[in-house]
């Protein structure tokens, strides 16, 4: 019998959906999260938010192991004393936003129509989704699964309309899946502050001894219509989860940024590697649900207030920006990358406050030849070259880049980059003719010694090589730059040299300031 009944389940849950559904995920307690997300140490302790001016700071939230200690809301700092083992923190408004736009980005990974109906509360519209996401209990366990890896303790719920998947993750725990036409029977036990009606509306309900939804429900619809206008009529509505509405989505702009605030400050880089760490792992995981990955990454660090004597003029804030040329989304090399900068550039100050900040950008795509060999990850040449730079300088790895200028050799070192697709794409109807012959310049140049007969070389000898010149052409003269102190005067000319064995071009050159000659090169 019981083979039956799981055959039967399974065929109904295989069936295409008829009936509209929606999602709601709800983070409960949702400033004292903000904190446990960045401390996962306080996942199992008692914590209080408090906020305000002082000294009247007030507990503006707790979680349930500090109200099962006896914490309530609205309790002032001193009230707090009587609780020793309370962990305290002080409300970051910037941690409550991060964690929001966290609770979006979990939200979209699932689908694109999604309500930003509160600060801690998203509602989901999952219509024509069964087929990608399953089920709808499946769809709410991938959720809660998903929460869970952001390090978002949430209340999920899926119903026929947003409003009743809100007011069910409000006020169950863990997952709740109601079926259509069970809205009333799974609503009736909840309180009705969960409708957020206004102070008036509440206390008149707690005037006529109404407690839950199914206390609403029961009442006439005229007299509540007589009594509270619309505004009852709807809350009768929603307390029997009967309202149907289009959920709000909206495009916010994308903020890629998580913070911490130090209870304590830090003044060596082990535990900023440490929180570096951290945060990057959160961002990562918000840059995955999104799909997208990161070519630039900012860290602000907040310094001490207090400073030594003497330090007159250090600045508060110390920020420092990575530039990638490619784009990544591995936090183990973004930290390396991090690491790798700060140790040639230190905090100058004990650290208070971390915020890291990454511009998103769409992930690299590369379709690689069936028979090609692979080759090595860009990610790791990066953090190869970071290295490299650690040792020999930031500002001497990179390729070589011609200067617009006609000083010899005036060079550059610019900064690896990859190149595009479109930069790849030629003309194939143009075809560039190949050049007769090619310079292989010597560096650096050759000191050698020249005979002049009637204004032209005749005679050069340098280390390898001796010979008379069978040709000569120039002189080409070209001087610059007199106002530095290594400015440039030279006569160059291109020579064929003969042997018994050979004629030889070379490209030498006189400097004029000295009269000293050289081989800048052969010709191949």
């Amino acid at each position: 019998m019981s083979t039956n009944i799981s055959r039967i389940t399974e065929h109904l849950d295989a069936t295409p959906e008829t009936s509209p559904l929606y999602g709601c995920i709800h983070i409960p307690d949702f400033p004292v999260q903000a904190f446990v997300r960045n401390e996962p140490e306080l996942r199992r302790r008692p914590v209080v938010v408090l906020d305000g001016t002082f000294p009247m700071f007030m507990v503006v939230a707790t979680n349930q192991f500090a109200r099962r200690d006896g914490v309530q809301v609205g309790m002032t700092s001193l009230q707090l004393e009587r609780f020793p083992n309370i962990e305290v923190r002080y409300r970051s408004r910037e941690q409550e936003d991060s964690m929001h736009r966290t609770l979006l980005d979990c939200a979209h990974y699932f689908t694109p129509r999604v309500e930003d109906t509160a600060t801690e509360t998203v509602a989901l519209d999952l219509n024509g989704l069964s087929g990608l996401w399953g089920t709808p209990r499946a769809m709410a366990q991938k959720f809660f699964r998903a929460a869970d890896e952001l390090g978002l303790d949430a209340h999920v719920a899926t119903a026929s309309n947003p409003d009743a998947a809100i007011h069910a993750a409000k006020a169950e725990a863990g997952i709740t899946v109601i079926a259509p036409g069970q809205e009333v029977r799974k609503l009736q036990e909840l309180p009705l502050h969960i409708l957020s009606p206004s102070d008036e509306i509440l206390e008149t309900f707690n005037r006529w001894g109404l407690q839950t939804f199914q206390d609403l429900t029961r009442l006439p619809k005229l007299k509540i219509s007589e009594r509270l206008g619309q505004e009852g009529i709807r809350l009768q509505q929603l307390a029997q989860g009967k309202t149907s509405r289009p959920i709000l989505a909206q495009h916010e702009k994308l903020c890629f940024n998580e913070s911490i605030e130090l209870e304590d400050s830090i003044d060596s880089l082990e535990p900023l590697t440490l929180i570096l760490n951290r945060l990057l792992g959160q961002l990562c995981q918000r840059l995955r649900a999104r799909n997208l990955t990161t070519n630039e990454l900012t860290l602000d660090l907040t310094m001490e207030r207090k400073m030594e004597p003497g330090a007159k003029g250090r600045p508060h804030n110390f920020a420092r920006k990575l530039r990638l040329p490619i784009p990544i989304r591995d936090p183990q090399i973004l930290l390396k990358l991090l690491q790798l900068d700060l140790d040639g550039h230190r905090p100058p100050a004990p650290i208070v406050k971390a915020v890291l900040t990454a511009e998103p950008v769409a992930p690299r795509r590369i379709q690689n030849g069936l028979f090609l060999p692979l080759a090595p990850e860009p990610e790791k040449l990066e953090l190869t070259l970071a290295r490299i730079g650690a040792i020999v300088g930031k500002d001497n790895v990179g390729s070589p880049e011609l200067i617009d200028t006609h000083r010899p050799d005036a060079f550059r070192i610019k900064r690896f980059s990859l190149r595009t697709n479109a930069s790849k794409k030629r003309n194939t109807n143009t075809q560039t003719p190949a050049p007769p012959m090619a310079l292989r310049a010597l560096r650096p140049p050759i000191s050698a010694s020249v005979k002049m007969r009637q204004g032209h070389p005749a005679y050069i000898q340098f280390p390898g090589k001796a010979g008379t010149v069978v040709a000569a052409t120039g002189p080409w003269n070209s001087s610059g730059q007199w106002w530095r102190t290594d400015p440039w005067d030279r006569a160059e000319w291109d020579v064929e040299v003969g042997s018994k064995q050979q004629h030889t071009l070379y490209r030498i050159y006189q400097d004029r300031r000295t009269n000293n000659w050289f081989v800048d090169g052969i010709y191949d």
